[in-house]
């Protein structure tokens, strides 16, 4: 609502889960909505990575008094989310109770976690079915923008049918759960479909946008007090489009130590520097540095230390991961072609501010190693 703290317009996600008898097919079923600043990921097993955790947090079976058995009863649990935040807060549900041994135990199992993650699996049909046909346009852009076949010369026309096909199937999918709902809608009103008027789409049966249609103006400033002027700067560092479902990891906190009651807390940040190219040949993705915060020192970190804390026993373990919503195209597809809005002279000066202090101890840092170094040389010499 409009008097919504800023933690929840940046943190809040909505479940809505259908609760089911599984000892009664006959009882009803019913729906609950919880909203959470933070999505917990329960491990079991046959957890390996970040996506079994979801599903494990998502469908589930519990056990509660039926009011039709007057006993109790299994109940299975599955949910879907329906509100999507700018940024996604993960918690690796590591620490738990052992009834054996009347202990807090951790979980050191291995669970990888991918740097960009797809939650279109997850998302409840009302905001799966925008986000789907707004995700196929762009793949199909991007499918005409790269060849994925061995030949780079020939004309990826397989790539670009199969990219045309999987938008017209969301069109398509997307149109039928609207003409239901519409029949729904009549039939409560004693209504026929052939009295209302299904015209209403803006596209054709391939799911393209049909010609000569005026696009909706949508304003670059609004009085509306739930979409304030300043969004872009609120919402700095994760994209505010609403459609899109991929997110991609901002940070990290680990924890060390094998013990529930003690360990070590480090938090790894992704920094905007760029890791050096090994040379003018060298076409690999861009990578960047990662701020890694470890009480009162701070040292740059590569991406590949930040994979490394999948899972051990001994070494630091993910705990929690913050993603953000950002405009990919999907997980392994990187959209080169849309960039980051222009750092205006506030960001600028913000950036400065913040990151100064941490250049003059880094410059400090490299000039006594070059200080060192010039005096092992001359030892040498």
């Amino acid at each position: 609502g409009a008097g919504e703290s800023k933690v929840h317009k940046l943190f809040e996600l909505e479940v809505e889960s259908t609760i089911r008898c599984t000892d009664n097919k006959n009882e009803e079923e019913t729906i609950d909505v919880e909203r959470m600043l933070r999505l917990p990921l329960h491990i079991d097993g046959k957890t390996k990575w970040i996506h079994d955790a979801i599903k494990n947090t998502l469908c589930t079976t519990v056990e509660k008094t039926s009011q039709t058995l007057g006993r109790e009863a299994n109940y299975t649990v599955t949910g879907k989310i329906s509100k999507l935040p700018p940024y996604l807060l993960m918690h690796f549900v590591r620490f738990y109770w052992r009834p054996d041994t009347q202990k807090k135990a951790k979980i050191c199992r291995n669970v990888q976690f991918p740097f960009v993650v797809d939650m279109m699996p997850y998302l409840s049909d009302d905001l799966r079915y925008p986000i789907e046909q707004n995700t196929a346009d762009r793949k199909a852009e991007y499918m005409k923008r790269n060849q994925v076949w061995d030949n780079p010369d020939d004309d990826d026309e397989l790539s670009k049918k199969w990219a045309a096909y999987e938008k017209r199937e969301s069109y398509h999918e997307q149109r039928a759960a609207k003409r239901l709902k519409i029949e729904q809608a009549l039939l409560a009103a004693n209504m026929s479909l052939e009295d209302y008027e299904f015209s209403s789409d803006s596209r054709d049966d391939d799911g393209n946008e049909k010609p000569n249609r005026q696009k909706e103006h949508v304003p670059q400033n609004t009085t509306d007090p739930e979409v304030p002027a300043d969004l872009g700067r609120t919402f700095k560092g994760a994209s505010i489009c609403d459609t899109s479902s991929v997110y991609e990891l901002r940070a990290i906190v680990t924890h060390e130590g094998r013990s529930a009651d003690g360990g070590h807390y480090i938090c790894w940040v992704k920094s905007g520097i760029r890791v050096p190219k090994q040379g003018k040949n060298d076409n690999a993705p861009e990578k960047y540095y990662w701020l890694h915060f470890n009480d009162d020192k701070v040292t740059l970190e590569y991406e590949e230390d930040v994979k490394n804390c999948a899972g051990s026993a001994d070494g630091p373990i993910v705990y929690i991961a913050l993603y953000g919503k950002c405009d990919q195209v999907g997980e392994g597809l990187i959209d080169d072609t849309i960039k980051p809005r222009k750092l205006d002279k506030r960001d600028r000066d913000e950036f400065k501010r913040c990151m100064q202090p941490y250049a003059e101890n880094q410059a400090e840092i490299l000039w006594e190693e070059y200080q060192r170094a010039q005096e092992d040389r001359r030892k040498w010499d």
